[in-house]
């Protein structure tokens, strides 16, 4: 009888034994165990950024056939590189996000980043080309990780016991689905589960927490700080080295009393009235910064 790997925890992955075809949506660990593999083809794959591989070759051209002397009907495995989300999170907010240096983005756009992160961990995000991956002791995740579709190789099909030694994980079949019309580019949506919503807040939160226990934690500036900070310094300071940028921030991130009474009143009054528009925020401030009684009194 065949040995079972753990039965994975997470409702996105299946049991599978060693003994198992390969099927598209195996997961592949890791880039170390492949490096005799990839050294002679594909050496800018031996990375350790790279977390995995993911299996994309339909598992229909997977299956292992006795017609085939046991060979499978695909000439080539295609695998899809997978790396942490958090590696590649600068990545993704930059295409949301409006950034004003290395890591530092408009406090006003963070909402565009957790929309963007919801649509990546609940699958639904096509244009970028990524699977989410959701941290798995038994399939060896301890954070979230993502398949980045666009980023593939091929191996020859003769490699196939070397790949299904080194398989660590398998999705569901619902979530292959998903995968398989990822990469086909179909006109069809496959619906998946979502992840549970706590779950997905939580990582979200880890993600753009700007109190995140890493370095390489998002910064988020709200908008007029910035505007201020960028006038006190007399000139342009988008896209300033990082370490400049945090230096101008910390001199100039405090706003002038008058603008920050101006903060304070914007902060007191959506307590109170909820639903203000930002188009009655914008007239507030304006009405506020042309009032010569309201400047006076920080003179």
């Amino acid at each position: 009888m065949a040995e079972s790997f753990l039965r994975p925890s997470h409702f996105a992955y299946a049991p599978f034994t060693t003994e198992d075809d390969l099927q598209q949506g195996d997961i592949l660990l890791s880039a170390t165990a492949l490096g005799s593999l990839l050294d002679g083809v594909h050496p800018h794959f031996v990375d350790p950024k790279y977390t995995g591989f993911l299996v994309l070759t339909q598992t229909c051209d997977l299956e292992r056939r006795p017609d085939r002397g046991g060979r499978c009907r695909s000439s080539y495995i295609n695998l899809a590189v997978i790396r942490k989300l958090q590696d590649v999170l600068h990545d993704l907010l930059g295409k949301v996000c409006t950034r004003l240096s290395e890591r530092a983005y408009h406090a006003a756009d963070k909402n565009r980043a957790k929309e963007l992160l919801e649509r990546v961990i609940n699958q639904n995000e096509q244009a970028l080309g990524l699977f989410y991956l959701h941290p798995d002791a038994a399939i060896g995740f301890a954070e979230p990780c993502v398949a980045l579709l666009q980023v593939s190789f091929a191996l020859r099909a003769q490699h196939y016991e070397a790949l299904v030694d080194v398989r660590r994980g398998r999705l569901k079949e619902i979530f292959q689905a998903r995968l398989g019309w990822l990469v086909g580019n179909l006109y069809s949506r496959v619906a998946v589960q979502d992840v549970n919503e706590s779950d997905r807040d939580a990582v979200i939160a880890d993600m753009l927490s700007p109190q995140a226990a890493r370095p390489d934690a998002p910064q988020w500036v709200d908008r007029r700080r910035f505007i201020w900070m960028r006038q006190q310094a007399g000139g342009p300071v988008e896209g300033l080295p990082k370490d400049k940028f945090d230096e101008l921030l910390a001199q100039y991130s405090q706003p002038s009393p008058r603008d920050g009474a101006i903060d304070r009143v914007l902060s007191v009054l959506g307590q109170v009235i909820p639903g203000m528009t930002e188009e009655q925020k914008n007239r507030l401030v304006a009405k506020l910064k042309s009032d010569s009684r309201f400047d006076r009194a920080f003179r």
